[in-house]
């Protein structure tokens, strides 16, 4: 995955699991629109998501939203950005793959969430810390 954008993370853990799940996410993007312009554009659609993430990171510093609803907003949000961006191509291409990738992309997504929600039992705080923080 190239570059995109700086994204703020709770501790180290989260750290890996997020840049492991954006990975995985875009090699199944690329699979799927292999050799398309189209999936610049959903790069694009990421780094926005991200921007949104860090925000939303800022707002739960600030005591606005809670940690935990700011933890989970990538994926939400991705899971939503994934279900357009397929309904887009399926407007040009009517292949079957279109199906299996998105499945696929789906399933990246739920195991990230599960990954997520299981970090939180085993690492809930910062490393040396007794809070949650943002690094």
């Amino acid at each position: 995955m190239k570059e995109i954008a700086d994204i703020y993370c709770l501790n180290k853990r989260h750290t890996e699991i997020v840049f492991s799940f954006l990975c995985d996410l875009q090699s199944v993007i690329d699979k799927s629109v292999s050799h398309d312009k189209r999936c610049e554009k959903f790069d694009s659609v990421i780094e926005q998501i991200i921007v949104v993430h860090n925000g939303i990171g800022i707002l739960s510093l600030d005591g606005e939203i809670t940690k935990d609803e700011w933890y989970l907003s990538l994926p939400n949000n991705l899971y939503w950005a994934t279900l357009g961006f397929f309904a887009s191509l399926d407007d040009y291409d009517e292949s079957p793959l279109l199906d299996i990738y998105k499945e696929e992309a789906l399933d990246v997504i739920e195991k990230y969430i599960r990954k997520l929600k299981n970090s939180l039992i085993i690492q809930s705080i910062t490393d040396g810390e007794n809070i949650k923080n943002l690094n």
